[in-house]
């Protein structure tokens, strides 16, 4: 198994990621931080892949272990919130 991510090339200039982000509220303003951002998304999936597969027995599919997780992790960041 390799870890590839693809990246379309389209966005490879400044000038096209400035059209992406333009009228959005997207955190990232260049490609390394779109590139990070996007990394983010797939360290999220691996650590659901490794949730569900510790947690088989509890859940029937990878979908609503994803749910369990996530609703986890909102609950934290909820409690972190309230912090500030």
């Amino acid at each position: 198994m390799q870890n590839i991510i693809y990246f379309n090339s389209y966005y490879c200039t400044q000038k096209r990621i400035n059209l992406l982000i333009k009228d959005s509220e997207f955190a990232a303003s260049n490609l390394p931080d779109i590139i990070k951002h996007e990394l983010g998304h797939k360290f999220h999936w691996d650590a659901v892949k490794r949730f569900y597969h510790a947690n088989k027995n509890k859940y029937n599919n990878i979908s609503i272990a994803k749910h369990d997780l996530d609703s986890k992790i909102e609950s934290y960041i909820a409690t972190q919130e309230s912090t500030y």
